[in-house]
């Protein structure tokens, strides 16, 4: 039988014929990710100004595509029940309070300071929730592209004292299975060269792909001040196996990361070892994500970079300290759906405004359409947080709904003025900004989690060439909403990211974390939100 979500749902209930939904499901490619820069993201919207396509063309737009890994088990379980775990406590206990470092914001994506080896090879990595893997460019990569952070400056492995290839077999394990020895389970393999070498290639969607064999070495989270992070790498390092890149093509060439750190819970993630090494008091962390063009962080240390965008902040361990000040809400908590792998939540409702889109419940909003099945956002590989994908997508079965919604909200609150949802470009008002509803997904346990205009919204390029504007950076400054754009006159670009187009489930992307303090606990299964402030605030290299 069909899934109820495979049919699009508008007035009166009734049933359109069932939408085509596929997923791609090539074992072959454990999770794939499409990088997109803004000008592809807009080439489908005939509405779009030429001018603002190319002067976008430089960003990165990332967009994962979820699947299982092969070696993948699926531990997903009902919001009701218990998880087949043994809790360190109950899922609303205090969570510890973790150590804090600066993100960098840059082409849309988040990124952390991860300190490599001995002594320590400063790398600068995406992160993302929505990935297992960790990797960068190694020594000598003739492959690899220029233009990351680091440029040419691999990481060499050579020049670390602590640096441990991972050997497929020793000479013992001659006639065993080839990859006895491999961390990654099921994913490397042996190297068809002389050097025993645990390899794996990783492929995405849109063609770009790195191969890397598995490399064991200290790794540290620092900031952007050199100096204080050498000292701290010293001490605080924990043994970490990564991929160490030999080879990269399509994108992965160009983007401005030197690679990635994913921080999905798999028991060889870094997290796992920061937390077994000692490095952090448990295996959890907390995002505070931040949307500011143009924000200086400066420090009396040595510093590679003189100019870095705030992005907010990583706390490893635990939840953001009081003494930050950054939480304007209390910390709620939701259940975790799984145990392994991606973290994904229980949507139990959807709004916008106060329209309903999603309920199991007999409602009906002001056009009498019924609200589409929460299935929809559940089935399958069920509504996933992802800090590596830019946008937000939510599921094609509910569009007409949201659209509909959509409507009848901003209608009752700009009158003539209203606006349809789409994802081309808008001119709006000061005005028209600040009468757009927010949107917001009931979880279990009744949390509320609510996505601003300031986050759904993309601020775009006001002129075009080197002297390429964004509009005003959002700012809590007489905003009675978290993250809010400051006042501005006549009409400025925008385009609205959520997207209305995955096939089954939803992604809750690096937008709809904006402004919130996400708390990503894998040894009590459980989530938690908060509204916050979110910038670094950075002085000397230190958390203000």
């Amino acid at each position: 039988m069909n899934s109820i979500c495979e049919r699009k749902w508008t007035f009166g209930g009734r049933k359109d014929e069932p939408t085509n939904v596929e997923l791609n499901t090539n074992p072959k490619n454990i999770k794939r990710r499409r990088l997109l820069s803004i000008c592809c993201a807009l080439m489908s919207f005939s509405t779009v100004e030429a001018d603002i396509e190319s002067a976008s063309s430089s960003s990165e737009r990332r967009r994962n595509t979820h699947e299982a890994p092969r070696y993948y088990v699926s531990t997903q379980h009902t919001s009701h029940e218990k998880p087949h775990r043994n809790l360190l406590s109950d899922y609303r206990s205090h969570p510890t309070v973790g150590s804090s470092v600066p993100l960098l914001l840059k082409s849309g994506s988040y990124h952390a300071n991860l300190y490599v080896g001995t002594p320590p090879q400063h790398k600068l990595v995406i992160v993302d929730t929505g990935s297992h893997f960790t990797a960068f460019p190694c020594e000598p990569c003739l492959s690899c592209g220029s233009s990351h952070y680091s440029g040419r400056a691999y990481y060499d492995p050579e020049v670390s004292s602590s640096s441990q290839s991972v050997r497929c077999r020793s000479e013992a394990d001659e006639k065993t299975v080839e990859d006895v020895n491999c961390v990654w389970k099921g994913v490397s393999h042996c190297s068809d060269n002389s050097h025993n070498q645990c390899t794996h290639t990783q492929r995405y969607t849109e063609g770009s792909s790195w191969t890397a064999y598995e490399m064991r070495d200290l790794v540290y989270v620092g900031t952007h001040d050199l100096d204080s992070s050498y000292q701290n790498a010293a001490l605080l390092s924990s043994s970490f196996v990564f991929g160490c890149e030999v080879s990269e093509s399509g994108l992965f060439r160009s983007q401005y990361a030197d690679g990635i750190m994913g921080l999905a819970m798999y028991p060889d993630g870094i997290m796992q070892a920061l937390s077994e090494g000692g490095s952090v008091s448990a295996n959890c962390f907390s995002l505070c994500l931040k949307r500011d063009f143009g924000y200086f962080i400066k420090s009396s240390g040595q510093v590679n970079k003189e100019v870095t965008n705030d992005g907010g902040i990583l706390s490893l361990g635990g939840i953001l300290h009081e003494s930050l000040k950054r939480r304007t809400s209390g910390m709620a908590y939701t259940r975790m759906t799984r145990s392994f792998g991606w973290y994904s939540v229980h949507v139990v409702e959807l709004w916008v405004g106060d329209e309903v889109v999603v309920s199991d419940t007999e409602k009906k909003n002001k056009k009498k359409i019924y609200p589409a099945p929460s299935e929809c956002f559940n089935e399958d590989k069920g509504t996933i947080i992802d800090s590596g994908t830019t946008d937000t997508y939510f599921p094609e079965a509910i569009a007409k709904n949201f659209r509909l919604a959509w409507e009848t909200s901003t209608q009752k609150l700009l009158g003539d003025e209203w606006i349809p949802h789409s994802n081309s470009r808008i001119d709006i008002t000061y005005e028209t900004y600040r009468h757009l509803p927010p949107v917001t997904i009931v979880l279990t346990e009744d949390v509320r989690w609510s996505i601003q205009p300031s986050s759904y919204l993309e601020p775009m390029p006001t002129g075009t060439g080197s002297n390429t504007a964004y509009t005003d950076a959002p700012t809590n400054g007489g905003e009675d909403r978290p993250g809010g754009f400051p006042m501005w006159e006549g009409k400025r670009p925008f385009v609205n990211r959520i997207y209305l187009d995955e096939s089954r489930g939803a992604v809750l992307g690096s937008n709809a974390m904006l402004d919130h303090e996400l708390f990503f606990d894998e040894e009590n299964l459980r989530i938690g939100i908060a509204t916050a402030d979110c910038g670094s605030s950075l002085k000397d290299g230190v958390l203000l």
